[in-house]
C-alpha cells in the first residue's frame, strides 16, 4: 500500500537506480556545464541542459510523497518545511511571483540536499571511485584551459530569456586571469574541485598515495581558478587532516576553525561595513594589495546590500538578492542589491532568523563525531570559510551541501553520540 515508504521492499535502498542516474546527470550538468552547453549548442539543442531542473524536482517529490503516504518523519523536518513554506508565501508579497519562482529554481539543489541529507551521507562512501575520476577530470580541464583554452570561452548563452556571455572572469584591479576549465566560471570550478576531493578523502580514515596525489591536483586546480577563500579552506582542511589519527584533537580543531569562520562570516560584513567611514583610509590602502576584492566588499558591496534591505526581522524574501534580482530587477541589482557573503545573502532574504539557523547548523555539524561521519564536520569547515567571502547559496555545489548539513543536523536522532 505504502509504495513510497522505506519499509516497502521496493525501497530498501535509499538510492534506487533511477535516483543514482538522476544524480549523475545533474552533477555532470553542473560540473561540466561549459563543455555541455557548447556541445549542445553545436546541434541546436542547448535547452537540454535544463533537463536537470525537472529531475531535481522529481527527486525532491519522492520523500514528500513518502511523508504523504504515511512514512514517519522527524518533527524537526516538519518544522523546517513549514518555515520554507512561510518564507515562500512571504516572498510572494514582497517580490513578483516570477522573481520568487526563479529564486526557488536557483535554490533547488539546496532543497534537494535537505531532502536527502541522511541518505547521501550514508551512501556516499560507495561512490569514491566516481569522486576520484571527477576530481581528476576537473584538474585536467583547468590545466588545459590555462594552456590551450577552450572554444566555449567567449560563448553567449540564454539564461531566463537574457543573453549572458560566459568565459574568463574579468580581472580585479590587476589580478591574474582566473581559469574555469569545464565550468562556466572560476567559482564553480574551484568549489567542485574541493567538494569532490572532500567526498573522496572523507571516505578514508588514513592517508594514502592516491589521496595525497588528489590533494596536490586539487591544490593546483584551485590555484588556477584564483579563488582564495577556497584555497584557504583547502589548506586549513589539509592541516586538520594531519591529526586525523587523533580523533579527539581533529574534532577540536574542526569545531574551533568552523566557529571562528562562522563568527567572521557573520561579523565582518556588519561591523566593517557600518564602521568603514571611520577607517576608510586603511581600507583604501588594501586596493593595491592582494586583498583588493575584500576592500571592495567593505567599501561598496556590503554597504549597498544593507541599504537595499527591506526588513531587519524578515528580510526581503526570495528573489530579493542574487541571480533572480539580476534577471528581473537589474536596476536594483546595479544599485547595490547584491552580496558576497552567506550571512548577508541570508539576511537580505529572511532577516535574522536564517543567520541564526545556519550559524547554529554549521557549528553543530562541526561537532559531529568522526565515528558518525568524517564528511559532515569537514563540509562545515569548508562552507564556513568559503561562505565568509562568497554567497554560497547560489552555487549549486555548495548550496547542495549546505542543504545536506541543515538536513543532517535537523533530522539526526537526538540520541546520537556527540
Amino acid at each position: 500500500m505504502y509504495i513510497f515508504d522505506y519499509k516497502n521492499k521496493y525501497f530498501k535502498d535509499p538510492f534506487p537506480l533511477w535516483i543514482r542516474i538522476a544524480l549523475l546527470v545533474c552533477a555532470c550538468s553542473y560540473v561540466f556545464e561549459g563543455l555541455l552547453r557548447w556541445l549542445l549548442s553545436l546541434i541546436g539543442m542547448g535547452f537540454l541542459i535544463y533537463i536537470r531542473d525537472p529531475l531535481v524536482i522529481i527527486m525532491i517529490m519522492r520523500p514528500v510523497l513518502r511523508f504523504l503516504t504515511g512514512c514517519k518523519v522527524n518533527a524537526n523536518g516538519i518544522l523546517l518545511w513549514i518555515y520554507f513554506g512561510f518564507l515562500f508565501f512571504y516572498s510572494v508579497f514582497t517580490e513578483s511571483i516570477i522573481q520568487v519562482l526563479f529564486a526557488v529554481k536557483i535554490l533547488l539543489l539546496f532543497i534537494l540536499g535537505v531532502a536527502y541529507s541522511r541518505d547521501f551521507t550514508e551512501c556516499a562512501i560507495h561512490w569514491r571511485r566516481v569522486f576520484y575520476i571527477v576530481s581528476f577530470l576537473i584538474f585536467v580541464g583547468l590545466v588545459v584551459d590555462s594552456t590551450l583554452g577552450f572554444p566555449w570561452r567567449n560563448m553567449v548563452i540564454n539564461v531566463g530569456g537574457h543573453e549572458k556571455a560566459i568565459g574568463k572572469t574579468a580581472q580585479v584591479l590587476g589580478e591574474r586571469m582566473r581559469h574555469h576549465g569545464f565550468s562556466l566560471a572560476p567559482n564553480p570550478a574551484a568549489s567542485y574541485s574541493i567538494i569532490f576531493y572532500l567526498l573522496y578523502s572523507c571516505s578514508y580514515a588514513k592517508w594514502s598515495f592516491a589521496k595525497l596525489l588528489l590533494l596536490i591536483m586539487t591544490f593546483i586546480a584551485i590555484w588556477l581558478t584564483g579563488i582564495r577563500s577556497i584555497l584557504l579552506a583547502l589548506i586549513i582542511i589539509s592541516l586538520c587532516d594531519i591529526f586525523r589519527f587523533l580523533p579527539y584533537v581533529w574534532e577540536k580543531i574542526i569545531v574551533c576553525a568552523t566557529t571562528i569562520f562562522v563568527a567572521l562570516g557573520v561579523g565582518l560584513p556588519f561591523i566593517l561595513s557600518f564602521g568603514s567611514v571611520s577607517y576608510s583610509g586603511y581600507i583604501k590602502n588594501l586596493l593595491n594589495s592582494p586583498f583588493a576584492s575584500f576592500a571592495i566588499r567593505i567599501m561598496d558591496t556590503w554597504p549597498h546590500a544593507f541599504a537595499s534591505n527591506k526588513s531587519y526581522l524578515l528580510g526581503g524574501g526570495l528573489g530579493a538578492v542574487g541571480g533572480s534580482q539580476i534577471m528581473f530587477d537589474p536596476w536594483s541589482h546595479l544599485g547595490g542589491g547584491f552580496c558576497d557573503n552567506w550571512a548577508v545573502y541570508a539576511f537580505l532574504i529572511g532577516g535574522v532568523i536564517p543567520i541564526i539557523l545556519f550559524s547554529v547548523v554549521l557549528v553543530q555539524a562541526a561537532r559531529v563525531k568522526c565515528t558518525e561521519s568524517y564528511l559532515i564536520p569537514t563540509l562545515s569547515v569548508f562552507i564556513a570559510i568559503y561562505g565568509s567571502m562568497e554567497t554560497g547559496f547560489e552555487l549549486p555545489g555548495s548550496s547542495f551541501f549546505l542543504g545536506i548539513l541543515l538536513g543532517y543536523v535537523c533530522m539526526r536522532s537526538m540520541q546520537s553520540k556527540r
